[in-house]
Order: structure tokens, then C-alpha cells, then sequence
């Protein structure tokens, strides 16, 4: 039965994302080693946790790292925080007449909007399902914001507060502990 206990956590902040593809205080994995060599010196010298500094590419973000995760099999569950909708961002500071003087940035079609969310999101849920390897993702936005509905439209499970994913994983665990104790 499945207990996840290896859990990969992603964020695109600009500060730092963490990424336990390992056990933690164990040795770095070969995984790990190639994702933080793309971001740090000397990746053999840091062990688990191991901390990334700004993954800000949306393709990277969305479907590459998930995927390099859950082929790697080090990772039983992967909770990615931070799936923001720029556009809607964007169109917030657009909206302030300060801001917008200075901007930039253009508001996109909805059309335009569609197809991104559909190429960042479709091929992460096939992994996912490839792989079987679920992941759970976080948005700060508010859950009826346009790009929080295009996730969920497109596949992606979504959690608005950030302990969510992380109780519903954690209630998961305790349902197949559960259901292994009956048997």
C-alpha cells in the first residue's frame, strides 16, 4: 500500500525553494546533486534538506522538475507551492494607474491564457498518473481566480492555504495505515 515517505517540495519564490528528494540528513542523491548543480558550486558539499534559490522558468517549474522528481523514483509525493497566475497578478498592477504608467506588461487574450495553463498542466497530471506518483499543488491566489480554475479545469489537485496538501497527504498516510491494520 501506498505510505508516501519521501516528499519533494517545490516553490518558485524568489527566495528559496526546498527540495527533500531524499531522507532527510541522509546523503545527497544523484537527483538532488543534478538539480542543485544547475543552481549552486560544489553541490557534493550540502546535504538533505537542500535549498535552491529562484526557479522562476514556468516550464521548469511546472513540468520539467515535477517530472525529473518522479522519474527519479526518490520521490513518493511531490506538494508544489507558489502555482501563480502571473497574468492575474499582472492585470492587478495594471489596474493601479501608478504602476501601470510604468509597466511593461500587456494583458493577454484569454485564448492565450488557455493554452499556456493547458501546456504547463497536462503534461505534469499525465506524469503524475505515469508515474503514479501524485502531487499536490498550492496557490496563494484566491481559489476563483481565473488561473486557480484553469488548473483544476486542466487536472491540477489545488489547495488554497499552504498546510492543506500537507494535512490531506498526512490523512491519507493514516487512512492506508488504518485500512492495513483491519486486514
Amino acid at each position: 500500500a501506498f505510505v508516501p515517505q519521501r516528499i519533494a517540495i517545490t516553490d518558485p519564490a524568489p527566495g528559496l525553494t526546498l527540495i527533500m528528494p531524499g531522507i532527510i540528513g541522509g546523503e545527497m542523491s544523484a537527483l538532488a546533486t543534478k538539480i542543485v548543480s544547475v543552481y549552486k558550486k560544489n553541490p557534493e558539499k550540502y546535504n538533505m534538506p537542500t535549498v535552491l534559490a529562484k526557479i522562476m522558468n514556468l516550464p521548469y517549474f511546472y513540468i520539467t522538475l515535477p517530472e525529473m522528481l518522479m522519474k527519479s523514483g526518490e520521490v513518493d509525493a511531490i506538494i508544489q507551492y507558489g502555482v501563480v497566475g502571473f497574468q492575474d497578478v499582472m492585470d492587478d498592477y495594471l489596474s493601479n494607474e501608478k504602476i501601470a504608467k510604468h509597466a511593461e506588461f500587456t494583458h493577454q487574450p484569454n485564448e492565450v491564457i488557455d493554452s499556456l495553463a493547458k501546456k504547463l498542466v497536462i503534461p505534469t497530471v499525465q506524469n503524475s498518473h505515469k508515474y503514479q506518483v501524485p502531487i499536490l499543488h498550492v496557490s496563494p491566489m484566491p481559489f476563483n481566480s481565473p488561473w486557480s480554475k484553469r488548473l483544476r479545469d486542466n487536472g491540477f489537485l489545488l489547495f488554497r492555504l499552504w498546510d492543506r496538501p500537507v494535512n490531506a497527504l498526512a490523512k491519507v498516510c493514516e487512512y492506508v495505515s488504518y485500512k492495513q491494520k483491519i486486514r
